[in-house]
């Protein structure tokens, strides 16, 4: 396989969101102090110290892929992340002590099942004592290709004077993990960052410095002893791109926020293992189940036929950095998978020279992981969404995108690739057809919401009736720069057909 030819999470139902990548969090869309909304207000910001402790997310190397196959496709090899290791590390330095301030950190010993606390910090300061602890729960040993993962991590504040010292932060992300030199002794490059599963929806957030009153943390409540108890929850989707042995690890890390010296790590490392006693993907035999047609509880459909999904491919336009006119291009993917497609802008020539934008179209999971067919007719709702960051209010910078189902050629060359939309899909609001799109100028084919900064499209899909078996089409979804116009990104699906009639029994829920 050509190594630009990059197997991809499923594209049958897409949803973008942003993608972390930049040091300071105002380049990640965060900008509290700056967004005018009243809600925002209420939250504390991400400080500084959050941008440099934990690493930017590294950019996925097209090597990674050779001899991966994506996993849901069907005739995949049956197979499931296996967890292989759990760790709870301590900083290397456990106190930190000057004439303002003495800060420990140590393991919570208890013989309470019922007690999670991993870490517990202690402060001593002029304004008086403070007392802090904290646990991370992960929630199984296996997970399927693609599945989510949602940890929850739990600050617990005991009850204290306002003037007492004392803060602490987190950060939740897959990462490749190896001996080193950080404070808890190992070398981090950080896959992904994990998002909030439940969001405050002002800006796009990661789990990357959340802490007390933090908008990327869930909330909180007071306890009964006066105390106050802060909840997160991270989320993210395993990978799907894999071969047998790969390895991704779990991370969680709290730390102390006055000093950034001392905290403590737990890590899950997670192996992707074969299941050989299971049939591939998607072959497992039907079983046969009588329905009464007369029963309420069963519809019975008739289709012309069922389109799988066979083959997912990322490809990247052999051009990827460019230049032009005074502005310079880069187009790279981040995430666990390398799903998330990105777009930086910058000003090269002598006005304006060093302002930049960049423009995420990450990638999410859609809620059809476990259901990768469609039958003619079938709809499906997708929704493209784009956050924009940028230095300046004027920096150009803009993308072009497709989404739609498409006869696709030379596959295999990035250099040669020939996509043709074949059928379009309507957008819901307003209901219109719709072909290619960009997020500039505002309001033109995209929606920007100024509360969540983000631009977005809703569409309603479906797949039409095929002809013949094994025929097969391609849902694409492409974004490619207007600067230059030779950086482009393809997340393209294959489609099979399957030729019928198929019958389904669809179970009709109560009250419906």
């Amino acid at each position: 396989m050509n190594k630009r030819i990059i197997a991809v999470t499923l594209a049958g139902v897409l949803t973008f969101s942003l993608c972390a990548c930049e040091v300071h969090p105002e380049n990640l869309g965060i900008n509290i102090s700056n967004n005018n909304s009243s809600d925002a207000d209420k939250y504390a910001e991400i400080p500084e110290e959050a941008y440099t402790f934990w690493k930017d997310e590294t950019p996925v190397d097209e090597a990674y892929y050779e001899g991966r196959y994506y996993a849901l496709a069907k005739g995949a090899p049956a197979g499931h992340w296996e967890c292989t290791d759990r760790q709870l590390i301590f900083s290397e330095k456990t106190e930190y002590s000057d004439d303002d301030l003495t800060v420990r950190v140590v393991p919570k010993e208890t013989d309470d099942d019922y007690d999670y606390d991993d870490g517990v910090f202690y402060y001593e300061g002029n304004g008086g004592e403070a007392r802090m602890s904290a646990f991370a729960l992960f929630i199984s040993n296996s997970y399927k290709a693609g599945e989510e993962c949602d940890p929850t991590v739990c600050f617990e504040y005991d009850p204290r004077k306002d003037s007492a010292p004392g803060k602490m932060y987190g950060a939740a992300y897959f990462a490749d993990v190896k001996p080193g030199g950080d404070i808890f002794g190992q070398s981090i490059s950080v896959r992904e960052y994990f998002t909030p599963k439940y969001s405050n929806k002002v800006g796009y957030q990661q789990m990357r410095g959340y802490g007390k009153n933090t908008i990327n943390a869930h909330g909180g409540s007071k306890k009964s002893d006066g105390g106050e108890e802060v909840t997160a929850n991270p989320v993210a989707n395993f990978p799907s791109i894999v071969t047998e042995g790969d390895k991704i690890w779990v991370v969680v890390d709290v730390m102390d926020g006055e000093t950034w010296q001392l905290g403590f790590r737990k890590c899950v490392e997670y192996t992707w293992t074969l299941d050989p006693d299971e049939p591939p993907v998607g072959m497992a035999e039907a079983v046969e189940e009588e329905h009464d047609e007369n029963s309420g509880e069963w519809t019975k459909r008739e289709f012309a036929g069922r389109w799988d999904l066979s083959d997912v491919r990322y490809v990247s336009s052999d051009v990827q950095e460019a230049e032009k006119s005074g502005f310079k291009v880069d187009a790279n993917r981040y995430g666990a998978d390398g799903q998330n497609l990105c777009f930086d802008f910058e000003v090269t020539g002598e006005s304006h020279t060093g302002e930049k934008k960049r423009l995420f179209l990450p990638f999410k999971l859609p809620y059809s992981l476990y259901n990768t067919s469609f039958y003619p007719g079938q709809g499906f709702y997708p929704d493209v969404r784009i956050f924009p960051t940028s230095d300046g209010e004027n920096t150009p910078g803009n993308v072009k995108c497709l989404y739609a189902l498409c006869d696709v050629e030379n596959i295999e060359d990035p250099t040669s690739i020939s996509v043709t939309p074949k059928y379009f899909f309507d957008t819901r609001y307003p209901r219109q057809g719709i072909q290619y799109f960009s997020p500039y100028p505002e309001g033109d084919t995209m929606r920007w919401f100024e509360y969540n900064k983000k631009f977005e499209l809703s569409f309603d899909g479906g797949f039409p009736e095929g002809s013949d078996d094994g025929e097969k089409i391609y849902l694409v979804f492409s974004a490619t720069d207007e600067m230059t116009g030779e950086c482009a990104l393809y997340n393209i699906a294959t489609y099979t057909y399957t030729k019928g009639p198929i019958v389904v029994w669809e179970y009709n829920m109560p009250g419906y």
